[in-house]
């Protein structure tokens, strides 16, 4: 459980760090 705990952790910080620096350029580009 442990293991399989850390890898969703380790996935959920992955796109997190793939989508915060998207964010300010789809809402700079939003109508």
């Amino acid at each position: 459980m442990s293991k399989f705990t850390l890898v969703v952790l380790g996935i959920a910080l992955l796109l997190l760090g793939l989508l915060i620096p998207e964010l300010p350029e789809v809402v700079s580009g939003g109508p």
